[in-house]
């Protein structure tokens, strides 16, 4: 045995053969990771609503400030945004913008 692990081709079989046999795990992992994620799940408030800005495209920081005035019209409870807003290429939007931002404190 100790002959048949020194030769370079049985070492690399077994070691494919770990390799191999570590990937048959994969779908035992992954339905184990799917029951313990389902069970931690929570189902969001029905107050809560998500505002996907990523299929929109480009909006402009004028956009961008009709987006939070409708959005704060229906006056939330807390408003998060998680977006790189646009800066500095219209002074008239970067306005709307900043009085959009500055009634969101009220």
């Amino acid at each position: 045995m100790r002959i048949l692990l020194r030769s370079p081709l049985w070492l690399a079989l077994f070691m494919a053969l770990a390799i191999w046999s570590t990937s048959l795990s994969d779908p035992i992992a992954h339905g184990y990771w799917n029951a313990v994620y389902k069970s931690w799940q929570h189902p969001a408030p029905q107050s809560v609503v998500v505002v996907n800005l990523e299929d929109i495209g480009d909006l402009g920081a004028a956009g961008e400030a009709r987006l939070i005035n409708l959005v704060r019209s229906a006056h939330p409870r807390q408003m998060v945004i998680d977006a790189k807003l646009q800066f500095g290429l219209n002074a008239a939007a970067d306005a709307k913008i900043r009085v959009a931002l500055d009634q969101l404190a009220d």
